[in-house]
C-alpha cells in the first residue's frame, strides 16, 4: 500500500511538470530527462512558493539581491572574457564530472572554491 502511494505521488508529479507552462517537451522525451526524475521536489518547490507556478520570469524587482549582478555585470562579462582562454580540461583525468562534458565540447572554470578564489585563478591573472 505504501509504495503504491509513492508510485502515485510521482505520477502526479510527473504529470504536473508535464503540465506547467506553455512550451512542453514531448512526454516521450520528459519521461528520459531530469525533470521526471525530479518531478515530486519540483512539485512540493512550485505548490510552496510564493511566486506564480505557470510564470517563466519575474520581474527583478521581486528579487532585490540581485541587483547586484544588474549594477556589475560589464565587471563580471569582462572578467569572463579574461578567463575564457584559460579553460581547459583536467590534464591528470582526474575530474570525472567535467570529463563527461568534455567529450560532449563542454568547458569548464572554477571561479570559486571553497567561498575563496581558486589558486589557479590567481595564476591567470598573474599571466597576462
Amino acid at each position: 500500500m505504501f509504495a503504491a502511494i509513492i508510485i502515485g505521488i510521482f505520477i502526479i508529479s510527473v504529470i504536473y511538470a508535464h503540465s506547467r507552462g506553455v512550451e512542453k517537451q514531448k512526454l516521450s522525451r520528459q519521461l528520459f530527462d531530469h525533470s521526471t526524475f525530479m518531478a515530486p521536489i519540483n512539485m512540493f518547490m512550485t505548490r510552496f512558493s510564493t511566486l506564480p507556478a505557470k510564470q517563466p520570469y519575474f520581474d527583478t524587482t521581486a528579487f532585490p539581491e540581485l541587483q547586484k549582478l544588474t549594477e556589475n555585470w560589464q565587471v563580471i562579462r569582462e572578467e569572463a572574457l579574461r578567463l575564457q582562454h584559460h579553460i581547459k580540461a583536467a590534464q591528470a583525468n582526474n575530474d570525472a564530472g567535467f570529463n563527461t562534458f568534455f567529450k560532449r565540447f563542454w568547458i569548464r572554470g572554477y571561479l570559486l572554491w571553497d567561498s575563496l578564489a581558486h589558486p589557479a585563478e590567481d595564476r591567470v591573472r598573474e599571466s597576462q
